[in-house]
């Protein structure tokens, strides 16, 4: 309350208001995302194919997800670290993945990321204390920067999910391989 007020008896005494520029860094390390298992499936579920190219299209819904990080924040000179709690429910995730018969290569080719909930965050200091100034802090900005988390956590989701399917293709790549070798060795044994 007490920044909406500062905020709004700037804006009274200044006609204009220089922009200040400003930097921060956010890293986040060592997290886990909670209640994954809890889902049902949103929407329709459709596989289709043609000219060699399996589609599989589905979404889930995540009755609720909560997010637990260790965070570091360097803005202008202050650092600050601890722990980030948010949680949100209502999530819906839509995604396209396909599979060529030719080449039995996997890829993602959609991932749709929906919140329409609110977030709710609150920060912890290292020694696991509500640090209510920071919570109430990032409470106010976080509404103006939804959008921009929601695409964030979308290209990086999508990311983890590639990267999944990039380690199940080369794990393919390696079983069709030694498959040709026993294929031309048993050729060989039988001639």
């Amino acid at each position: 309350m007490l920044i909406l007020i500062l905020c709004k008896n700037l804006l009274q005494t200044s006609k204009y208001v220089e922009p200040v520029p400003y930097k921060v860094d956010l890293s986040l390390h060592s997290g886990i995302l909670k209640y994954l298992s809890n889902l049902k499936r949103y929407g329709d579920a459709t596989m289709n194919y043609e000219d060699k190219l399996l589609k599989l299209n589905i979404g889930f819904e995540f009755k609720e997800l909560e997010v637990l990080y260790d965070f570091a924040v360097k803005i202008f000179v202050f650092n600050c670290e601890g722990l980030i709690l948010a949680s949100t429910e209502n999530v819906r995730t839509k995604f396209c993945i396909s599979f060529n018969t030719s080449n039995s290569f996997l890829s993602l080719d959609e991932f749709d990321l929906q919140l329409p909930s609110n977030i709710k965050i609150t920060i912890k200091n290292k020694k696991g204390n509500v640090e209510h100034i920071k919570t109430l802090i990032v409470k106010i900005v976080i509404p103006f920067f939804k959008n921009t988390l929601v695409n964030v956590i979308q290209n990086e989701g999508a990311k983890a999910i590639q990267t999944y399917l990039d380690k199940i293709n080369k794990f393919v790549e390696k079983l069709e391989t030694r498959d040709e070798i026993i294929n031309q060795y048993l050729q060989i044994l039988i001639s």
